[in-house]
């Protein structure tokens, strides 16, 4: 029976999210010495002023030098230093490179790159690389690993389509092969502080949602050797060579599936952003906390929705509730909320044999006071528990009440 429901409750979680998740579905892996991907056009990439370039990658060899692996490529000298490039190689170093320009000529070469070992073979890894016009800087897993300072611009790289996994100046008898597996990569025209890299690089993006995203093959293709720019730019591209990964990939946006946990008869979802609970495949109009308190026998599970509109549904539940009700002339009052330290709450209750019970964000009992009296105030202390929201629950002979209390720190 509980597999059944769940497989309704899944049915039903595909159009109740109204948010599109998108999961992450392949990589494309490359052999190093043939392997890449051709840009065909470069509207928008042609940038002279700011930059960031992102990727994941999971390399499998490095190269001699520390230049000898090329991630995304808009650089060239045969006709003249321009452009910019983001690559790896050497011991693990990573690097990024542009043709500088300030007080009126060229500069030749801007470089920065890491300490040796900054990458690792065979794991995947966030990488990025950005200018603003005055500072380079370079990001692994979202924490910076090297920057410099430069005052001026950058020679907008005009003379060749850019490509991944490879050198795209072809009037040069070097590739510059990447090695191992490329996924998510991105271009934007501005330089990305270190609080936006953290905050995208493991999720996919809404261009829509976006300012300055002006390249974004997400890699998602899966077949065929189409591979499309979702930045709206329409700097599509052709794969030849490297093949599709799709057992591989450095994230999935799939929600992860939530858990029950029960005390009595109080129900309390693994933690998430949202939350619904459903009744006999019936949603539960209000049950929208994490933590739902059962009235009625029935089967009962959770729909969560992440931070990034992503769902999942739990199993269910089977439940006969005690008889436990919601009785009208109870109370309890929190005197103020959002709280730090201390709960101070008062409360009323028709027996004078009461219990007053904390619950953490994670269902756990984290208080438990005796209350001898039917009325009364108090103080809870909570100064050493965690930041969250947290159920406050009076019980009173066959009855209850629960209160929210959110705890700041």
């Amino acid at each position: 029976m509980k597999n059944t429901l769940l497989l309704f409750a899944l049915f039903f979680s595909g159009y109740i999210n109204a948010q599109v998740c998108i999961p992450n579905t392949s990589s494309l892996k490359f052999n190093g010495n043939s392997d890449y991907v051709q840009i065909n056009s470069d509207s928008n990439l042609e940038l002279d002023s700011a930059v960031t370039v992102e990727a994941w990658i999971k390399p499998s060899g490095f190269g001699y030098d520390y230049w000898d692996n090329s991630i995304f490529c808009k650089h060239s000298w045969s006709t003249g230093e321009q452009g910019y490039v983001l690559r790896c190689g050497g011991n693990g170093k990573l690097s990024f490179n542009f043709a500088g320009y300030a007080n009126g000529a060229p500069t030749s070469w801007k470089d920065i790159y890491s300490n040796d070992s900054a990458l690792q073979l065979n794991v995947w890894q966030h990488v990025a690389g950005s200018y603003d016009g005055y500072r380079m800087r370079l990001f692994v897993n979202g924490e910076e690993v090297a920057d410099s300072l430069f005052v001026g611009s950058m020679v907008p790289g005009t003379d060749y389509n850019p490509t991944i996994g490879r050198l795209c100046d072809a009037g040069q008898f070097e590739g510059r092969y990447f090695k191992g597996k490329i996924d998510e990569v991105r271009v934007w025209n501005r330089a990305l502080s270190q609080y936006e890299i953290q905050q995208h690089m493991s999720v996919h993006l809404d261009p829509a949602q976006q300012t300055g995203l002006v390249g974004y093959w997400r890699l998602n293709d899966s077949t065929g050797s189409a591979i499309a720019d979702l930045s709206g730019s329409g700097n599509n591209g052709n794969k030849y060579g490297p093949a599709w990964q799709l057992d591989d990939v450095p994230f999935n946006n799939a929600a992860t599936v939530p858990t029950i946990s029960q005390s009595g008869d109080l129900l309390i979802s693994s933690p998430s952003s949202q939350y619904q609970w459903y009744k006999d495949l019936a949603e539960i109009n209000g049950a929208t906390e994490q933590m739902f308190l059962v009235t009625q026998p029935g089967s009962y599970f959770v729909r969560i929705t992440d931070s990034i509109g992503c769902s999942a549904v739990s199993d269910t539940v089977d439940i006969i509730p005690t008889s436990v009700e919601s009785v009208q002339d109870m109370f309890i009052d929190v005197l103020s909320n959002p709280i730090t330290d201390a709960i101070t709450l008062r409360w009323f209750a028709p027996a004078s044999d009461n219990e007053l019970q904390l619950f953490s964000p994670l269902g756990i009992l984290v208080r438990e006071r005796k209350l001898s009296a039917d009325r009364g105030q108090m103080a809870m202390e909570v100064s050493d528990l965690p930041a969250g929201n947290y159920l406050l629950l009076l019980r009173s002979g066959s009855g209850l009440r629960t209160q929210q209390v959110l705890i700041q720190r």
